[in-house]
């Protein structure tokens, strides 16, 4: 059973059985393979092989930026196969075993791992398995299953024996979330494998077969909704006998170890209030089809990165990067909102623009200078970012503070040089751009007509149109 509860291919890896059946740049026959996950979730490959290490010839120049598509296959002796995807070498060293041999132990770390079990059967389900799952909600669905484990030793022989036994039995608890995103159901889970959860480990668990552009959609509106960014490590697909076809492990993005790090602040209610940290999943479910319905007209994928990258900035430049976020969202939305990234419209600034050039062809410029002045003419017409973000908050109906935009004018200070004496307002500033940014998300894709305060003490849960209010 453990391949519902874990992701299982580094283990696949380690029976003994695995032999690799062709490399980019192997030195020799392999002995052994290794798979691993490294303290930051890369995905690690140890190949031994006979002898002393021998010189191998430079491959790239030192410095070459490249795409790293080498490539190493495996096979087992249960029938299926692999593929390491994106395999750069990492280390190489020798030494004596323990008979007295020598042995050369080489390192690669790869981008993806993918097992095809050569079951010739179609997929019917998909489990994901994923890291960081919020843990400060009470999760609404129920899990069961019953795991009964039993050790017994015996000693002596005969009438003589003793026989010792004991026997644990296990089972499921409130631990999971049912959502249905665009018509398809899936669940939510945290790990019930004690062994391995650590880290806030579970799974997304889909009940039909869906693809992977799909699900990396989910994820993307999911992370952002619970307020936590859900770390992705691969996926498994199952035939409707729930026997595996397919699985696949990726190099996992966490930030550098930052998402662990992260609080977890939905931007959103995702709760009733009267039942405390119940999380309800009608809620959730709204919220997320809201966004995976705008997705791709404002281009959250981008977004999402941006966010989390944000989320996790030192705080002297956190500011810049909220900044940046905003005005990214402005530009994606300007089709949903109608709104002008023009400071006149077309037909006034052709006119004018018109008389401005023949003035310059007529101007004695030195000619070093001219195209200067031509550049800075052309950007005449582009609305300044002030004007931007007031226009985008009166089209969405929006009220804004003089806290808010006072955060707006200074979020650029740190780019520029400057600096806040004051770490308490760095910090204040950074919330209120965090919450511009929730609520102008809200207003554009429609997920919620309500947002949390999270500059304010108490966190209160305050209507989208209401502007946050000074401290």
């Amino acid at each position: 059973m453990r391949e519902f509860f874990r992701e299982s291919i580094p283990e696949d890896f380690s029976d003994g059985y695995v032999t690799v059946t062709k490399g980019d740049f192997l030195n020799g026959p392999i002995t052994a393979v290794t798979l691993r996950r490294n303290d930051e979730l890369d995905l690690v490959f140890e190949l031994t092989l006979d002898g002393w290490s021998k010189e191998k010839p430079q491959r790239y120049p030192a410095g070459a930026v490249r795409a790293a598509d080498e490539k190493i296959e495996f096979s087992h002796a249960a029938g299926w196969v692999g593929v390491a995807h994106g395999v750069i070498e990492r280390g190489v060293r020798s030494h004596s075993n323990r008979v007295g041999q020598s042995e050369t132990v080489e390192t690669y770390s790869a981008r993806s791992v993918e097992i095809d079990l050569q079951r010739q059967v179609q997929p019917s389900f998909v489990i994901e398995w994923v890291l960081n799952l919020p843990s400060g909600f009470i999760w609404s669905e129920p899990t069961r299953y019953k795991l009964i484990e039993t050790f017994t030793k015996s000693v002596g022989t005969g009438d003589a024996e003793i026989r010792m036994s004991s026997s644990s039995e296990a089972g499921g608890g409130n631990k999971a979330l049912h959502l249905r995103i665009s018509r398809i159901d899936l669940y939510v889970m945290r790990s019930d494998d004690r062994s391995k959860n650590d880290k806030d480990a579970g799974q997304i668990v889909y009940r039909t077969y869906i693809d992977q552009a799909f699900r990396d959609k989910v994820r993307a509106c999911l992370s952002f909704v619970l307020g936590s960014p859900i770390v992705y490590l691969g996926h498994t697909d199952y035939c409707s006998e729930w026997v595996p076809t397919f699985m696949k492990s990726v190099d996992a993005f966490s930030l550098d170890g930052a998402a662990f790090r992260l609080n977890d602040l939905p931007p959103y209610p995702i709760n009733d209030s009267k039942y405390g940290n119940i999380i309800n999943p009608k809620l959730v479910s709204d919220l997320v089809n809201a966004l995976f319905d705008k997705f791709d007209d404002i281009k959250f994928n981008e977004l999402s990165w941006s966010y989390w990258y944000a989320m996790s900035a030192p705080l002297h430049v956190a500011a810049i990067q909220l900044g940046s976020l905003i005005e990214q969202l402005q530009k994606n939305s300007n089709k949903i909102t109608k709104t002008s990234a023009k400071v006149l419209d077309d037909e006034t600034w052709s006119s004018l623009n018109s008389t401005i050039l023949c003035w310059l062809k007529a101007a004695n410029i030195h000619s070093d200078i001219r195209p200067i002045l031509e550049g800075k003419i052309s950007s005449l017409n582009q609305a300044p970012q002030n004007l931007a973000l007031k226009r985008l908050l009166d089209a969405l109906r929006l009220k804004v503070s003089d806290t808010e935009m006072k955060a707006w004018k200074h979020r650029n200070r740190a780019a520029h040089g400057g600096s806040l004496d004051n770490p308490i307002e760095i910090i204040l500033n950074s919330k209120i751009l965090r919450l511009l940014f929730h609520r102008l998300l809200a207003g554009v894709t429609g997920c919620s007509d309500r947002y949390i305060d999270y500059y304010n003490l108490g966190h209160p849960v305050r209507m989208l149109k209401d502007e946050v209010p000074g401290r």
